[in-house]
C-alpha cells in the first residue's frame, strides 16, 4: 500500500512541477529576446544529445553505428543548415541511420 501512495504522491508532484512555469509565467511578460532565444531550445537539446551519442559512440562500441550516426547527424545537420523543417532533417538523419546501421552491421 506505502508504494501506491508514493507512486500517488511523485505523480501529484510531477504534475504540479509542471503546471507551476504556466502559472506563474502568466503574470509576467517574457522579453522578446528571451523568447526568440526558447525557439532554439529544442533544436538545441537534440543536436547536444545527438553530438554527445556521435562522440561518445553506441554502447556496444560498433564501428558501423558509429559511423552511421556520424553520417546521419551530417545530413540532418545540412538539412538544418538549409532551412528545411525540423522534422523533415530529423527524419532524414533517422532513415540514414537506419539504412547505414543494416548495410554496416
Amino acid at each position: 500500500m506505502s508504494t501506491w501512495i508514493a507512486l500517488a504522491i511523485v505523480a501529484i508532484g510531477s504534475y504540479l512541477f509542471r503546471l507551476a512555469p504556466l502559472i506563474v509565467l502568466e503574470r509576467f511578460t517574457i522579453p522578446r529576446t528571451i523568447e526568440s532565444a526558447l525557439t532554439y531550445a529544442g533544436p538545441a537539446a537534440i543536436t547536444a544529445l545527438t553530438v554527445s551519442a556521435v562522440l561518445h559512440g553506441d554502447v556496444t562500441g560498433s564501428v558501423g553505428a558509429s559511423a552511421a550516426a556520424t553520417a546521419a547527424l551530417a545530413v540532418a545537420g545540412l538539412l538544418a543548415l538549409w532551412r528545411r523543417p525540423f522534422l523533415v532533417a530529423v527524419g532524414a538523419g533517422l532513415a540514414l541511420y537506419a539504412l547505414l546501421d543494416i548495410a554496416l552491421l
